[in-house]
């Protein structure tokens, strides 16, 4: 009996893994055009045959009408064989309900399939919300530099000597030509004292000089106490890494803001090509942290920065 239901799956199933669901799946269109006239495109006893998986639970899938077919032929298909060949199964076909074992059967597979799929579901759930933090630790790095920029262009607007101005500015100017998707990933670590870090990684296609200036700006506030005050935790310390993450580039970057290499591959057609601006300018850099001190007279209210 349970012999012959084996045989009956494997011929029409042939399923070698369970768990490979998208393999065992009736597609979509075939099941569509079934529901909607179930006697026209009824599933064919022939190997090879698929299951519905669509549902939640493997229960649910079970009670899928398209599996219901199945299941009713291959139990009639096995009743058909048992009654045939009685010696060498060795069952009595009158005591047996073809039905109930099939359907047990069919239903482990489905089992398997939904534990699968789930997984699967949970991993790509993951990896989604993995991402989306990403993000917000992108964003997070990008208004903070942006609020530390503008307030030193205000501080800095009615001075004398506008050298620090300029500076500033073309550090806003390349923020927003950055973005959101210009800023490194980050990443808690703990190192081997247990001590708190934070790893970046940065774009594949960003000059490596930005990194070293947004250090510095991200670093300013805590320099600078006299302009800005200090909210939130303290800043953790901050390592390179090795890897750089690969993402398509904002448009109408300067030539400049690009590494070379990536450039260069775009000349040669290996990784999407961007327009970039017409204008070009240099990267940034910060002016003289103690020269800004002294310049720098706050008559406003500056923001904290946490």
């Amino acid at each position: 009996m349970q012999k012959l239901a084996r045989t009956v799956l494997k011929k029409y199933l042939q399923i070698d893994d369970p768990g490979d669901w998208q393999q065992l799946t009736v597609p979509t269109e075939e099941l569509g055009k079934f529901l909607a006239d179930p006697q026209s495109y009824a599933p064919e006893l022939v190997p090879g045959l698929k299951l519905d998986t669509s549902a939640q639970t493997a229960h649910d899938m079970l009670r899928s009408p398209w599996n219901q077919v199945v299941v009713s032929m291959l139990a009639a298909h096995a009743s058909e064989c048992a009654s045939k060949q009685q010696e060498y199964y060795g069952c009595d076909t009158q005591d047996i309900d073809w039905t109930r074992l099939l359907s047990d059967r069919v239903y482990r597979i489905l089992l398997e399939a939904a534990k699968t799929r789930a997984g699967v579901q949970d991993y790509e759930h993951e990896a989604q919300k993995k991402a989306s933090k990403k993000r917000r630790l992108r964003e997070y790095a990008f208004e903070r530099r942006v609020k530390i920029a503008t307030t030193m262009i205000m501080l800095n607007h009615n001075l004398p000597d506008d050298e620090e101005y300029q500076c500033w500015s073309e550090i806003l100017y390349s923020l927003d030509k950055l973005g959101v998707d210009g800023m490194s990933d980050n990443e808690e670590v703990l190192d081997i004292h247990g001590q708190q870090g934070v790893v970046t990684y940065e774009p594949d296609f960003r000059h490596h000089q930005f990194s070293i200036l947004f250090e510095r700006v991200d670093a300013f506030p805590e320099i600078a106490t006299q302009l800005f005050s200090q909210v939130g935790r303290k800043r953790l310390p901050r390592t390179h890494g090795t890897e750089q993450v690969k993402r398509c580039p904002p448009r109408n970057l300067p030539p400049s803001y690009y590494k070379h290499e990536y450039l260069e591959r775009m000349k040669k057609g290996l990784t999407q090509v961007l327009v970039a601006t017409a204008e070009d300018r240099p990267i940034p850099r910060l002016p003289n942290v103690n020269s800004m001190l002294l310049s720098s007279d706050p008559q406003h209210d500056i923001p904290g920065i946490n």
